[in-house]
């Protein structure tokens, strides 16, 4: 942060302390058992709307683990104190080419252990559409190479990174086919910042950053001095979900959020009077 402004430099220091304490307590790192070991296989955003829980989260390889019956565990449980079993859980899962989106609806039981250690966020939270192509984004998720598992506990640290769109040259898509009514980009350099030592770090090598996919892209600012000034940390809302990584480009992509809010008021409609209050 050495070559930053003061102004600029006083803004992430305010959102390292009254944005990201919340949002990380929103962020559930996904776990699977693979050859007898523990892994990092996805992140999610935890949701609640009335009574019922949600993990928004991407959709790729999500289908193919649910059908081969491998067992995912989410978050924390302080009473058991092991990751929660979401097995019992609703899954819907779109399509991996272009939405790459999932919403998983928890059991009661398995959404009670989790909120005993993370806390959701509600629909106030989450922006209608995606308003912006400027401005401060942070990306907040779970790498693989962030995942300690001790004889006693695992500890998984996440990964918030603070972006701005991506201005590259055209990305690689392979079978991912980029619309950008639909995804958003964003630059995605190997430097970020680390909760773990509350300052800089070097971003894992893309089989180290596995485990991130799914998580939230959150909108925090404008760029503009004038929106730094008066930045409010309440202006703070989730505009989509990552689901792709390109480390040499240096950039990620995802879904917009109004793509996830129309998936879930299609999959769960008793939540859709709840969504017009928020959203009318």
């Amino acid at each position: 942060m050495n070559d930053l402004s003061p102004l600029v430099s006083d803004f992430i220091r305010r959102v390292q302390e009254e944005v990201f304490p919340w949002i990380i307590d929103a962020t559930l790192p996904f776990y699977a058992v693979q050859n007898d070991k523990i892994v990092r296989d996805r992140s999610g955003v935890f949701l609640r709307i009335g009574d019922d829980y949600f993990i928004l989260t991407a959709a790729h390889d999500l289908k193919a683990i649910v059908e081969n019956n491998i067992y995912l565990y989410v978050g924390w449980s302080e009473e058991e104190a092991v990751p929660v079993p979401i097995h019992d859980s609703v899954f819907q899962t779109s399509e991996e080419e272009l939405w790459d989106i999932a919403i998983i609806k928890l059991s009661s039981e398995s959404a009670k252990s989790i909120a005993s250690s993370s806390r959701p966020i509600s629909l106030s939270q989450i922006a209608s559409k995606w308003t912006s192509d400027d401005g401060f984004f942070l990306v907040s998720g779970y790498p693989q190479e962030w995942l300690a598992v001790l004889p006693d506990r695992i500890e998984s640290s996440p990964l918030n990174y603070l972006c701005r769109p991506y201005r590259g040259d055209e990305l690689p898509t392979h079978s991912f086919q980029f619309d950008p009514a639909i995804h958003f980009r964003l630059e995605f350099q190997q430097r970020a910042y680390s909760s773990r030592t509350n300052g800089e770090s070097h971003l894992p090598a893309t089989d180290g950053i596995k485990g991130i996919s799914g998580c939230g892209v959150w909108w925090i600012s404008g760029y503009t001095p004038d929106a730094l000034k008066s930045w409010n940390p309440s202006a703070v809302q989730l505009m989509g979900i990552e689901h792709r990584y390109w480390q040499k480009e240096g950039a990620i992509a995802g879904t917009k959020i109004e793509y996830m809010l129309k998936y879930l008021a299609d999959g769960f409609p008793s939540v859709v009077p709840a969504m017009k209050l928020i959203y009318p």
